[in-house]
């Protein structure tokens, strides 16, 4: 290791003369490096302004340059290790489908572990990235001198050099477009939209995306809200975060609006005074006052009978209530937020109080409009068990390709199922199990090969649906480039149908 040091300080003295030389200084901390932490191979890499990797060295476990070096990195642990702001240990890496590459998926060869560490600001998104195909053994956290000391080399030779930016980092998944030679980098473009979370509710939904920052804009004023959508598709979960980032110091109270009773409305409603009738031996309160300083939540409203709805529209307009028995109005100091599902024609839900509730309106399509969510979905409440499951590319087209009439409801049991038979390798049994997958129209008889097509088929087609036939656009729902989107085109017969119809 003497020998190594001693070159590395004959380089350094050396790196205004060429920049061969900082090539040569950059991979042989690299590999001082990945020897310290027993990996089998290491990059260094940046993300630039235009949102492309640029690896500046790559080392595999016999020291050779990485092939498509961007193509081996998991963006999924480097958005982990971003937002942490410090390093980050990942294991069994190889068990978790969210770690997987683009060359993993190719060849199959899976690593175990992953180590990312970020050198510190203002090289904020430049990164030392370790990983191997064998077990992480005498696991240390803490670095040794020397090994800090190699990370802020690293950062000051960049830095001097000008060559990383310190940039916000938006890891999104990706896929490689055309490799091309570099001196000094190998690239790949970002282009999929990156999952939002607000609170137990995730999307990667360009429009829900859209739809629900600006919710997040509103969720401190206390206008009133209408969420809108199919049963599971995460009305209630939306409605509590709104509640938990309002500031309100209040309770969050629900109120089924189909299950009331039109002579004991008032009481649920209102609350009422001590001798108010035969049984009212004390005073109550009613869920306005229950959840005074906080929200009511008012769940399928379309439920909701018609004297409901006529003492709502008369809180609503008159920002006061009177307990049954009372004398006194009392202020209604309430945050509203309601849900409607799919109306139906026996529904009499009056307009002037769908009016009254739609101070801000939002609605969440049903999963079969937004597979690209599925997937999303099923790896937060796997998550929110502390598991995760091993799904392979047939069984991702089938849960993409299902219609889901259940959404959210039917993953949670799905996710329930597995783990109660502690289970995290999804067979073609478990979906028929949970989801009775072969009653839809497009399931388990057909080969791998037709399946992966099946998907691939049906996801290009909402993409163009759903811009218009905008190909730009839908490229950039895909995450794929405009020559592959015509390939898969011509793949699956479409480009032909497109030219019959122009």
């Amino acid at each position: 290791m003497n020998e190594d040091l001693l070159e590395i300080l004959n380089l350094l003295s050396r790196l205004g003369d060429h920049k061969r030389y900082r090539t040569q200084v950059l991979g042989k901390l690299l590999t001082l490096f990945k020897s310290g932490l027993s990996a089998e191979r290491a990059f260094l890499l940046t993300l630039t302004e235009s949102q492309e990797y640029q690896v500046w060295c790559s080392q595999s476990s016999g020291g050779a340059l990485v092939t498509n070096a961007a193509g081996n990195i998991s963006h999924h642990a480097l958005l982990m290790a971003s937002k942490s702001g410090s390093a980050k240990t990942f294991e069994n890496t190889h068990q978790d489908r969210r770690f997987r590459t683009l060359a993993e998926e190719e060849s199959g060869n899976k690593v175990r572990w992953i180590r990312v560490f970020p050198l510190r600001a203002p090289m904020s998104t430049t990164f030392v990235y370790l990983d191997s195909r064998f077990a992480l053994e005498d696991h240390k956290e803490e670095l040794t001198p020397l090994e800090e000391g190699i990370l802020e080399l690293l950062r000051l030779i960049l830095q001097e050099e000008d060559l990383s930016l310190s940039i916000p980092f938006s890891a999104r998944q990706h896929e490689v477009v055309e490799d091309t030679e570099s001196t000094t980098a190998e690239t790949c473009n970002l282009t999929v939209e990156d999952p939002v979370q607000f609170g137990s509710f995730v999307t990667r939904s360009p429009r829900l995306i859209s739809e629900v920052g600006e919710l997040g804009k509103i969720t401190v004023t206390d206008i009133p809200i209408l969420i809108s959508g199919e049963s599971g598709t995460g009305k209630e979960l939306l409605a509590q975060m709104v509640h938990q980032q309002s500031g309100r110091e209040g309770d969050f109270i629900t109120l089924h609006c189909g299950t009331i009773n039109e002579s004991l409305a008032e009481v649920e409603l209102f609350g009422h005074e001590k001798g108010a009738f035969t049984d009212a031996v004390e005073e109550r309160s009613g869920l306005l006052e229950l959840a005074s300083g906080g929200t009511l939540f008012l769940d399928a409203i379309e439920e909701a009978p018609a004297f409901l709805q006529a003492m709502l529209l008369r809180v609503l307009q008159a920002g006061r209530y009177r307990r049954v028995a009372g004398e006194v109005d009392r202020e209604v100091d309430v945050r509203i937020i309601a849900t409607m599902g799919t109306k139906t024609p026996g529904d009499q839900i009056r307009d002037d109080l769908i009016y009254r509730l739609s101070g801000f309106r939002i609605h969440l399509p049903p999963l079969r409009e937004r597979p690209e969510d599925v997937l999303l979905i099923l790896d937060h409440l796997l998550e929110a068990e502390k598991s995760s499951a091993v799904i392979s590319p047939e069984i991702q087209a089938l849960l993409l390709t299902q219609t889901w009439p259940g959404n959210g409801w039917q993953i949670r049991h799905l996710v329930q199922h597995m783990v109660a038979k502690g289970d995290m390798e999804i067979s073609e049994e478990t979906l028929a199990t949970v989801l009775d997958v072969e009653k839809a129209p497009r399931t388990s008889k057909a080969p791998v090969g037709d399946l992966l097509g099946m998907a691939e088929r049906e996801l290009i087609l909402r993409a163009l649906e759903e811009t218009g036939g905008n190909k730009t656009e839908a490229c950039q729902k895909l995450g794929i480039s405009r020559r592959t989107l015509y390939r898969r085109l011509e793949k699956h017969g479409l480009l032909q149908e497109e030219n019959g119809e122009s």
